[in-house]
C-alpha cells in the first residue's frame, strides 16, 4: 500500500488517486473515498474529508484537512467505470503533530 506524505494537522492539501494505467478506452463515472483510522485514535475520521470526490480524467481528487496528529490514517479510492467495473487503490496518510510545530521530524522524531 502506498502512503502520501506526512501532512501537518493544521494543513488543508488536496489528495490524488491516479487510475490513468488501470483505465484504457474507459471512463470513470463514479467516485467515492473513505477514509479510517489505521493507527491512533480519531472517533470522527470523517471529518477529515471536505467535500465529496472529484473525477477529472482519470484521476481522482479529494480535500484534506485536519486530522489527529500522529494518527495515521487509510484512504480508499473507489471508482466505477462506465463498463461498470469497479476499481479500489488505497494509501496511508500520516498526520504529523505538535512537534512539527518545534522543528521536529514526523518519521525519525529527531530535529529538522
Amino acid at each position: 500500500m502506498n502512503t502520501f506524505p506526512p501532512k501537518d494537522f493544521q494543513e488543508k492539501i488536496t489528495i490524488t488517486f491516479d487510475f490513468t494505467e488501470d483505465i484504457v478506452m474507459e471512463s470513470i463515472s463514479n467516485a467515492s473515498i473513505s477514509i479510517d483510522t489505521f493507527t491512533g485514535f480519531d472517533n470522527s475520521p470523517g471529518l477529515v474529508l471536505v467535500g465529496p470526490a472529484v473525477i477529472s480524467d482519470a484521476i481522482i481528487s479529494q480535500e484534506i484537512q485536519g486530522g489527529t496528529p500522529y494518527c495515521i490514517y487509510r484512504v480508499r479510492c473507489t471508482v466505477t467505470t462506465n463498463n461498470g467495473r469497479i476499481l479500489v487503490v488505497s494509501s496511508y496518510l500520516p498526520i504529523s503533530g505538535y512537534d512539527s510545530l518545534y522543528g521536529e521530524n514526523f518519521e525519525t522524531n529527531s530535529p529538522a
